[in-house]
């Protein structure tokens, strides 16, 4: 049985990238046979349009390290992704799938994400009907879909043999769509523990006494924190892929998922609006808080939840003192978490006892 996993491995994402890694990787070490298809061109830009003279002049300053980004991203996904088969993004190369895989799945991230339009990919449209149709932790990256989309969606969703999905939210949805309840598992990241992590990331990246901003979202309550940390730790520098406006920090346009990882494993603290930053902040038993995004928000506070963490999310004014982390506040609940994901991996891959290890 050979399995094709199709999810986000051409965008410069660094929580997308890794996450792809991560179920690859997983499914890899149960000895299944399986692929990263490798769905589109890989995004080579070195940085994106720019409407003010500003910012355009502050690209071409980074230009240098927007470069390196990009051979770190393309050197990442050729070592662990092995992404070296052809290119599929046309229909007809989507179609010729099915002469070399029994079994697709899709994997996580915000693929079955329709705030404006359905990525029939994704959810695996153009799989024959023979074929094994699976899930493992997609995201719809929001509370609800819009209304135009349900029914196709609804078709769409009853064609997986398995499904299970990466938020409470999500299951949700299901369940509403096609009366289905279905298994909330974790985060492919988590499914990989701490040393897997540091194998993978730079070893190089040693810095100390900083703290790391991973904002996918720049707001003024993200500037507020940032300030207000630096207020109470003066010594401590700001390092962060983005520039933040009316903040002095150091940034760093050069870095690549293994040094991703690095600059969150060695940080005195870790503010940022991303769903993965604090997937890694957990990962790595950093202090971390959270500001969730306005529109995806939803994956970051189903986390929380679970984790019983909800302090760590930042919605009103900025904290007196900014939260802190100790594993045994959530460690339990995030072995118990892994582990009924592994277990739904385990039934998946035996699936109508079509894989036997």
């Amino acid at each position: 049985m050979k399995y094709g996993i199709i999810t986000y491995t051409s965008a410069q994402n660094w929580g997308g990238i890794l996450q792809s890694y991560a179920l690859y990787h997983y499914l890899q070490k149960q000895g299944v046979d399986c692929d990263l298809l490798n769905y589109r061109n890989f995004d080579e830009r070195l940085f994106k349009p720019r409407k003010q003279i500003k910012d355009i002049i502050f690209s071409l300053l980074m230009y240098k390290q927007n470069k390196m980004r990009i051979e770190r991203y393309k050197n990442f996904r050729t070592k662990c992704l092995k992404l070296d088969s052809s290119v599929v993004s046309t229909e007809d190369e989507l179609q010729a799938l099915n002469r070399q895989y029994d079994a697709f799945i899709t994997g996580s991230d915000q693929l079955w994400n329709c705030e404006t339009e359905i990525c029939y990919d994704f959810y695996l449209k153009f799989a024959e009907e023979s074929k094994v149709l699976l899930s493992y932790g997609p995201s719809f990256g929001q509370e609800n879909i819009p209304q135009q989309f349900e029914k196709e969606v609804a078709e769409l969703l009853k064609r997986y043999d398995m499904k299970s999905v990466r938020e409470k939210s999500g299951g949700n949805i299901v369940k509403r769509l096609i009366g289905e309840e279905i298994q909330v598992v974790c985060d492919p990241t988590f499914l990989l523990d701490r040393q897997e992590w540091e194998s993978v990331s730079n070893p190089d990246i040693q810095e100390s006494n900083y703290i790391f901003i991973y904002t996918t979202q720049v707001s003024q309550k993200v500037i507020e924190l940032v300030k207000a940390y630096k207020k109470k730790n003066p010594s401590v520098r700001v390092i962060t892929p983005y520039a933040i406006p009316g903040v002095k920090a150091d940034v760093r346009k050069d870095i690549g998922p293994a040094e991703f990882l690095s600059y969150i494993r060695n940080a005195d603290y870790v503010i940022g609006t991303s769903f993965h930053a604090v997937v890694f902040s957990l990962i790595f038993g950093r202090n971390f808080c959270v500001v969730p995004h306005s529109s995806t928000g939803a994956r970051v506070n189903d986390l929380l939840s679970r984790m019983g963490l909800e302090k760590n999310a930042i919605g009103g004014s900025v904290p007196d003192e900014f939260p802190t982390l100790m594993e045994c506040e959530y460690k339990a609940e995030l072995e118990n978490y892994i582990n009924e994901s592994k277990e739904y991996i385990t039934r998946m891959i035996h699936y109508k006892n079509s894989y036997i290890i």
